[in-house]
């Protein structure tokens, strides 16, 4: 089947496994500031990661001595912190796989996934401790680390204990051999269209995407070069893989340093950066326009470039320049894709033709942990399902249009929210929206529900007026009408939550008429 292919360069990958890269690396910047708090100013340099990574995987080593067939990992539940990376790549170097997640999820959703991913060691903080119990109670063979000062663990090994003890360190020789298609990271799925699914991702697929995305000519940061490091702000979910990819692995190999914070609203980003003479920022699309009606924002931010933080992973789209508004940006090396037409399942070869994004990267993932189903769906000989709606333009950059699942069926066509919800957002008296497909008359098929946020007061006919008025597309219409919400649920991610607004029980036939 015919693909865009736009490979400039095909890259050489090395055989080494993760940890043992990284190790040289740290040795290469030594004394320089790698992870810095950005509350207390608390830092550590590249030398104090290496040393306490060893010193942890040591410890680690014995908790896995028994091997076996069945997935075995090291969970970690924390807020950002400059400990992070220390654990992260203390797991790495002995090829433990890593599950790393939300601090802020609900105690039943960590329980479900702590019990898909089989964790033998989970590193966390008090806080856990006492908010979620239960997991503890469910897990009792868990062996806990606990972060924070001494005396501040209700049971389980203080962390810092085991950095900073007077203990040696595991030599570097000393590192397990691991095998490079073996699991480096069980990282969870987003859920916005259903229960999250445990992605598995070897060894070989984390050192290809970190090579890709350095030597991309859009990678988003620069080499360490005549002195000058890189200032990054670490404001994003650690737990998160983009962002640990971004700060762990390549701001690592920049030399970059991170200035870490659990969570940044825009007017202490825009602080920080002042603060600290960040060269470098990340900012979510949705808090993009809070971040631009800060005072003196030209003023404020000159000194760091600010990089948007896309839900499409860096193994397939490098960031765009500024000239591609809406854009996510290129193909990387060594990866391929093709776009399917939703209706008929043919290839789309035209620029500006919309369609379902399927990729070929060594990159991808191994598949679902436990879940083969699952696999066989999102893997078709080789090609991943993105599930993302896209089109390229003639200069074959690509534009995310929307999540295929997320579609409304009308009258046989398929409908993108996206763009009723565009529409709508044009109405001087509405915050926010989301869009759905409800059932509508049987000739419809599904019909598009917009849930609202007003800043002023309107009508429920003036929205569905306010459509019909600016466009003559009659699928775009509201004919599901329209229901009022204080505020929209969004992932931690900032996506809509359209499985929650389905489950309003706004199900059954509209009687809105055109």
């Amino acid at each position: 089947m015919a693909c865009l292919s736009l490979i400039t360069m095909t890259l050489n990958f090395p055989t080494q496994v993760f940890g043992n890269i990284f190790i040289h690396i740290f040795e290469k910047f030594g004394d320089l500031k790698a992870f810095v708090s950005a509350t207390s100013e608390e830092f550590y340099t590249f030398r104090d990661i290496k040393e306490a990574s060893l010193r942890l995987a040591k410890e680690l080593k014995k908790y896995f001595q028994d091997g076996g067939e069945e997935v075995s990992t090291v969970a970690i539940i924390l807020p950002n912190c400059i400990e992070y990376p220390i654990i992260v790549h203390a797991a790495m170097a002995i090829g433990i796989p890593i599950c790393s997640l939300r601090h802020d999820f609900q105690t039943d959703m960590l329980l479900n996934m702590l019990k898909d991913v089989n964790p033998k060691v989970l590193i966390t903080d008090s806080t856990l401790l006492k908010t979620s119990k239960r997991i503890f109670e469910e897990l009792p063979e868990l062996k806990v680390l606990v972060k924070g000062p001494k005396g501040s663990e209700s049971f389980g090994t203080n962390l810092h204990s085991l950095l900073f003890s007077n203990e040696d360190a595991m030599d570097i020789e000393d590192a397990k051999s691991v095998d490079p298609e073996s699991l480096a990271f069980v990282s969870f799925s987003s859920g916005t269209t259903g229960r999250p699914k445990a992605i598995m991702i070897s060894h070989r697929s984390m050192v290809n995407n970190v090579i890709n995305t350095m030597q991309n000519p859009f990678s988003p940061l620069r080499s360490f070069q005549d002195g000058q490091q890189e200032k990054l702000l670490g404001n994003l979910p650690f737990a998160h893989m983009y962002c640990s990819g971004l700060y762990f692995y390549n701001g690592l190999m920049t030399g970059c340093c991170i200035y870490v914070i659990d969570f940044a609203d825009a007017a202490e980003l825009v602080m920080l950066t002042s603060k600290f003479k960040l060269t470098a920022v990340t900012i979510r699309p949705y808090m993009i326009e809070a971040v631009l009606k800060e005072e003196n924002i030209k003023e404020r931010l000159k000194t760091a470039r600010v990089m948007e933080h896309s839900e499409v992973s860096a193994v397939i789209l490098t960031p765009v320049n500024q000239e591609r508004v809406g854009s996510t940006g290129k193909l990387i090396p060594n990866v391929k894709a093709k776009i399917i037409d939703v209706n008929s399942g043919k290839p789309i070869l035209k620029p500006f033709q919309e369609g379902e994004l399927l990729i070929k990267s060594p990159s991808l993932m191994k598949g679902y942990l436990n879940n083969p189903e699952a696999t066989k769906e999102a893997v078709e000989d080789g090609w991943y399902k993105t599930g993302d709606i896209v089109y390229y333009d003639e200069d074959k950059y690509f534009y995310v249009v929307e999540r295929f699942k997320d579609l409304i069926n009308f009258r046989g066509k398929k409908v993108s929210p996206s763009n009723v919800e565009n529409i709508v957002k044009k109405h001087p008296s509405v915050q926010d929206v989301g869009v759905i497909g409800v059932s509508g008359e049987a000739t419809d098929g599904e019909v598009p529900r917009a849930f609202v946020v007003v800043k002023n007061s309107v009508s429920e006919q003036e929205l569905i007026d306010f459509v019909k008025t600016n466009t003559s597309e009659e699928e775009l219409w509201l004919r599901g009408g329209v229901q009022f919400l204080n505020s929209l649920p969004r992932t931690h991610l900032g996506k809509i939550q359209r499985k929650y607004l389905r489950d309003m029980g706004w199900t059954g036939s509209s009687s809105f008429k055109s």
